[in-house]
Order: structure tokens, then C-alpha cells, then sequence
């Protein structure tokens, strides 16, 4: 049950604000911990890890949460939560985009699928990151498929 409904205009007003703090929180990922620069990276959605690396040496960590997994080809994005890919313990903890839906009344945070572009996925993503007050977002590709989570702690190794 939906707590109430947005206006469009409230909806863009929280759209915009979701999107400058996105922003900001991008920029200080990027400034302290060089999320999205380094040699490589592995993600571990089971551990809710995703670990950056330069010449083999881990640089820096962050826990993670799945959002969805988009296709850019099909503009098709799926909730995490609606990913039988994932364990149940993975699925029920992305659940907290659901709270988009109570908090807009806006359908599209309530079902499996949507059809997505790219810059509404990062859209939906910077609201994914507000609601839950996350520290930012990382977009993980895997071929043809990008998996967006948002970032809940990071952190460097020494």
C-alpha cells in the first residue's frame, strides 16, 4: 500500500535534488577514492563487495547493493529485487527501491520490468541512491548488460 502519490511537479522537484546530490556524492567517490579509475575491479554481489584494483593490489573496497540490471539495447531495466539471478538474501535487501514506489506512488518502482534508456536508468538510480541515502552509484558492466548498485560504505586500503 502506497503512503500517497506525487504530483509530476513534486516528482521532478525530487527528480532534480536526487540527481545535484548524485552529483556531489559522484565527485567525492571519484576525489577520495578514485572509484571508477582503476586497472580493474571485481564484484561480488553475493558479499555485496566490489573491490578496485591497480597492479593487483587492492586500492579500494566498497559494500554494495543491486538497484536493477539494464540493457541499453533493449532500453529494458529489471529490479534486483525481481532477479531470480540473485540469491533471496540479495533480492530482499535491494527490495528498498520498493520504498520509491510508496514514497511517489509511481508504478514503475512496483513491477519486475521497465522500459528504461540510459539516462533513466542513471535517473532511476540517483533516486535509488537518495532513498536509501547511499554514498553513490556504480554502474558494473558485463557485456551487454550493466548492473547499477549503489555504494553503501567505501573505503582505501592503506
Amino acid at each position: 500500500m502506497k503512503d500517497k502519490s506525487m504530483t509530476d511537479e513534486e516528482f521532478e522537484i525530487y527528480l532534480q535534488s536526487s540527481l545535484d546530490e548524485m552529483a556531489e556524492k559522484q565527485s567525492i567517490l571519484d576525489s577520495e577514492y578514485g572509484m571508477g579509475h582503476h586497472e580493474r575491479f571485481v564484484v561480488d554481489y553475493e558479499t555485496g563487495t566490489l573491490t578496485f584494483f591497480e597492479h593487483e593490489k587492492p586500492k579500494s573496497e566498497a559494500s554494495i547493493i543491486p538497484v536493477a540490471s539494464h540493457v541499453p539495447e533493449k532500453e529494458s531495466l529489471k529490479w534486483a529485487w525481481a532477479n531470480e539471478n540473485y540469491p533471496e538474501s540479495i533480492r530482499d535487501m535491494a527490495s528498498f527501491v520498493k520504498k520509491l514506489y510508496l514514497l511517489t506512488g509511481y508504478e514503475m518502482f512496483n513491477i519486475e520490468a521497465v522500459e528504461c534508456d540510459e539516462s533513466m536508468a542513471w535517473e532511476i538510480n540517483a533516486l535509488a541512491c537518495k532513498v536509501i541515502n547511499a554514498r553513490g552509484v556504480y554502474r558494473v558492466p558485463h557485456g551487454a548488460i550493466n548492473v547499477y548498485v549503489v555504494v553503501t560504505k567505501v573505503r582505501n586500503y592503506g
